[in-house]
């Protein structure tokens, strides 16, 4: 499935070719049609920032379009320009890498609120993963040509955006880090404390099977469980179905950094 074929099957259809969305000004605030908040859903994913012109916004949401895909869709294939960056705004997908011998092997995880694709569409470079859908999802797809043109014509946009391209490029690095200096139970720890910030505040549960996170560390399945065995038994994690609840972060906290918990667990 291209970017394209995204486009063209809207969930919520846009606001007519060459007309904005109706609105009206009270006491200086402009009053959102549904269109506008498609709009306001891909800002979300920039993080905190000053607000933006409406027209600016109003702009930005005529260059929109939301989809729904389904469980295992490809939404973006490796080796294949991009037309249209994606904003997932329910659900989870995966970037995903296949190798010589033909396995796929899960390299990140998007979650609502983050974005794919705007590094090869800025750039011009073909993507390198392939992303797929995890489970079902709702996607927003940026037009490539009118962003592109936007951020031209919006500094305080295209600073925004610049900001949260590089906040990701430093998460980026910070896991390399981890892979090249901890050992797997400082690994497993800090991917996740990593997963659990990207939760709604307060949720200390993470949705992550073991052969994902041995996935996502390079590490093989029944090692990462042995991890979680020893981390239930500190009393830090109660292993689910696809699921692990933090007991206590602090305590993994510990683990991340190389020290041994402070709290004795169940034997």
């Amino acid at each position: 499935m291209t970017t394209s074929e995204i486009a063209a099957r809207p969930a919520d259809a846009p606001p007519p070719p060459g007309r904005f969305p109706r609105r009206h000004r009270a006491r200086g605030e402009v009053q959102l049609t549904p269109h506008d908040r498609i709009g306001r859903d891909v800002l979300r994913c920039l993080g905190p920032g000053p607000p933006l012109d409406a027209d600016l916004v109003a702009r930005l949401d005529r260059l929109c379009t939301r989809t729904a895909v389904a469980a295992g869709d490809v939404v973006l294939r490796a080796g294949q320009p991009v037309d249209s960056l994606l904003v997932v705004t329910s659900g989870e997908l995966a970037l995903a890498w296949r190798g010589d011998s033909g396995g796929r092997r899960i390299i990140s995880l998007v979650h609502p609120r983050e974005v794919i694709g705007d590094v090869s569409l800025l750039s011009g470079a073909p993507l390198r993963a392939q992303a797929v859908a995890l489970t079902s999802a709702t996607l927003v797809a940026v037009d490539r040509q009118g962003l592109v043109a936007l951020l031209a014509a919006s500094p305080e946009l295209a600073l925004r955006w610049l900001a949260a391209l590089s906040r990701r490029l430093l998460a980026y690095q910070d896991r390399v880090l981890t892979l090249l200096h901890k050992d797997l139970a400082r690994q497993v720890a800090t991917v996740l404390l990593l997963e659990q910030e990207r939760t709604p505040a307060g949720d200390r549960v993470v949705h992550l099977a073991h052969a994902t996170i041995a996935q996502l560390l390079g590490a093989s399945r029944q090692s990462v469980t042995r991890v979680v065995h020893d981390l239930r038994r500190w009393g830090l994690v109660e292993p689910g179905y696809r699921r692990l609840d933090l007991v206590d972060p602090g305590g993994l906290a510990h683990v991340a950094q190389g020290r041994r918990p402070s709290r004795k667990g169940r034997r």
